[in-house]
C-alpha cells in the first residue's frame, strides 16, 4: 500500500494544497505509518493542509491518537483541530472516553435500504474523528496573547441534548470537561 500512494502522490509536481486521508491512515502502523507521512508532507504546497477522517468509534478514535503523535514526530506538521496545541492529548489516558463528533443528516432512500439490514441506523448521525494538520505554523491560541493557553477553550464534540439540557464537550490541551 505505501508504495502505491507513494508513486501517486508523486504525480503532482507543484504539491497539494489539500491531502484528504479517509479510514486509511489509521489502518498503518510502525515504519509503514511513519513513511506514508512523510510522503504526503513531502507532495503537499507549501500552505498546504491534511485532514485525517476516521469513523467516531471508541478504538478508531484511540488508533488517531497514535496517529497524531505519528505525525507530530516524524513530520514537521503542525496540528491545527481540534486541538488547540500539540502536548499530549488528555484523553490519551481515558479509556472510557474519546473526541469524536456527528454529524446528523437525512439519509438518501438508498442508504435506509441498507440500513434496514445493519444493526445501526446512519439516520441518527454519522460519528467521526477528525485530525486537521497544516504546513505552516498556526497559533490556534493567537488571539488570546494575554490568556494562560489552559484558560482557553474549544468546543469537541457535537451538542448533546439529553432531557431538556443542551451541553458540550470543550477541552483546553490540559483536559476535556462536558
Amino acid at each position: 500500500l505505501s508504495r502505491q500512494c507513494s508513486r501517486a502522490l508523486r504525480t503532482r509536481p507543484a504539491g497539494f494544497n489539500l491531502v484528504v486521508a479517509g479510514n486509511v491512515i489509521t489502518e498503518l502502523h510502525g515504519e509503514d505509518l511513519q513513511n506514508l507521512l512523510r510522503e504526503i508532507e513531502a507532495c503537499m504546497a507549501p500552505g498546504a493542509a491534511l485532514v485525517i477522517i476516521d469513523p467516531g468509534t471508541k478504538k478508531s478514535s484511540r488508533q488517531l491518537l497514535a496517529v497524531r503523535d505519528a505525525v507530530l514526530q516524524a513530520t514537521s506538521l503542525h496540528l491545527c483541530a481540534p486541538c488547540l496545541q500539540s502536548g499530549p492529548c488528555p484523553l490519551g489516558a481515558k479509556d472510557n472516553e474519546w473526541c469524536h463528533e456527528k454529524m446528523f443528516w437525512k439519509p438518501p432512500g438508498m442508504v435506509k435500504a441498507v440500513d434496514a439490514v445493519l444493526p445501526f441506523t446512519k439516520e441518527r448521525g454519522i460519528k467521526y474523528s477528525y485530525l486537521t494538520f497544516t504546513r505552516q505554523s498556526l497559533s490556534r491560541l493567537s488571539l488570546y496573547t494575554d490568556c494562560a493557553p489552559e484558560t482557553v477553550w474549544r468546543v469537541v464534540s457535537y451538542l448533546i441534548r439529553n432531557r431538556g439540557e443542551e451541553r458540550l464537550h470543550v477541552c483546553n490541551g490540559c483536559r476535556r470537561v462536558l
